[in-house]
């Protein structure tokens, strides 16, 4: 089979589905997801599935995926060790801003079709495996608008500065009290913010700046901002 893997990208990152829901799992193509454990001490690989996208989970990709994942079995998912060693050969693997205590490294592998985000950390002799699954097309187009941003504007529609996707912004409550959500890039005219407890909800990004005074926030970047174009918006104008 052939297959491409690289070290996951820091601007690829945002896609790899810690933060999403159903409109962005459809808008990415992301199909499911793969959890599973290597143990050094035992030839099984226990393994289980979850459905993100039930209507892309065609036979065509069940296909894709066993072999993807044959292939994988026979080199670098051999044994902990081989992983371990693989990981080590590309340290730009490593993933810095990871949320968890653990160490983890992540890589991306396209099979023409199909890409998918392969995420590992190691504890012991053991290693924990996280193999996320997307339509190669649905994907790339998704990431190619991302890479554009998310303007934050004010009431009077001028960009205040633009966020990148999966960028963290802190919400300033009247009384001083921070809270910190994410926000992802749905499209030109949309975006989604996940709290901290991962809710999520969908504003125009000409609604955001009404919905935050409404709720008496302002929304500060935690995460380094895009250039700002400092131009005003207009529903319907394209970034």
């Amino acid at each position: 089979m052939e297959m491409n893997i690289h070290s996951i990208l820091p601007e690829e990152i945002a896609a790899m589905g810690e933060h999403s829901n159903r409109v962005l799992n459809e808008k990415t193509g992301c199909i499911g997801y793969l959890t599973a454990n290597l143990n050094g001490s035992a030839p099984v690989f226990e393994s289980s599935w979850h459905d993100r996208t039930p209507r892309l989970n065609t036979p065509e990709f069940t296909d894709d995926f066993n072999d993807m994942m044959d292939a994988l079995r026979q080199g670098i998912l051999k044994s902990p060790a081989e992983l371990r060693a693989y990981c080590t050969a590309h340290p730009d693997s490593l993933l810095q801003d990871n949320p968890s205590a653990d160490t983890r490294y992540g890589f991306r592998i396209n099979t023409g079709r199909y890409s998918y985000w392969m995420v590992c950390s190691f504890l012991s002799t053991d290693c924990r495996l996280w193999v996320s699954a997307f339509s190669f097309l649905s994907l790339d187009r998704y990431m190619r608008e991302a890479r554009n941003g998310i303007p934050i504007l004010d009431l009077q529609g001028h960009e205040r500065f633009r966020m990148p996707d999966g960028g963290e912004l802190k919400a300033v409550s009247s009384n001083g009290r921070p809270s910190f959500c994410t926000i992802r890039y749905l499209d030109t005219e949309q975006a989604v913010l996940f709290d901290e407890l991962r809710q999520s909800s969908i504003h125009t990004v000409q609604e955001l700046p009404e919905w935050a005074a409404k709720n008496g926030l302002h929304l500060l970047p935690l995460d380094p901002p895009m250039r700002a174009s400092h131009k005003p918006h207009r529903k319907g104008q394209e970034r």
